[in-house]
């Protein structure tokens, strides 16, 4: 079982600020068909401000930081005999980076996703993992409620003698 860690480090996706540009976030494995990855839909993304953040705009020492925002958006399978749809919701940071050369001040807006449902598998499992095993993984990536304690039950099932 190996993890793509690169796939589940934040930032997760990057736009500049000055532009609506939509994010790509990393192709997470489709929790339908375990082996499509998820793109975003374009037309399902929308970044909202928020009425706090809205209120500071007037503000004489306001900069892009101050910006608090929330997304959502659908992340569909590439593998069209599935067709999986998650949703992604969550908010957004903003960073600064300083072109010294030019002496130029970008701001970044970076994605950070608080909740996917269902939610992508963090590791593919494998063909051989038991049925008990395997199933309580798959519900714990479905579960709206405590996730974490259904994976370690399946981790308990793992434990058990045959």
């Amino acid at each position: 079982m190996t993890i793509s860690r690169e796939h589940w480090k934040p930032p997760f996706a990057t736009s500049p600020l000055s532009t609506s540009a939509v994010p790509r976030f990393p192709p997470w494995l489709c929790p339908g068909c375990q082996s499509g990855t998820l793109a975003l839909d374009k037309d399902t993304f929308k970044v909202v401000e928020t009425g706090v953040s809205k209120g500071c705009r007037a503000h004489e020492a306001r900069d892009a930081d101050w910006i608090d925002e929330r997304f959502a958006g659908l992340l569909v399978c590439q593998n069209e005999a599935c067709g999986e749809i998650v949703a992604i919701g969550g908010r957004t940071h903003h960073s600064e980076d300083l072109d010294w050369e030019l002496q130029q001040q970008n701001w970044y807006r970076e994605f950070e996703p608080v909740f996917m449902y269902p939610a992508p598998p963090v590791f593919p499992i494998p063909a051989k993992c038991p049925k008990a095993v395997s199933a309580q993984l798959k519900r714990a990536s479905y579960s709206s409620g405590v996730t974490w304690d259904r994976a370690r039950t399946g981790y308990a099932q793992r434990l058990k003698p045959y």
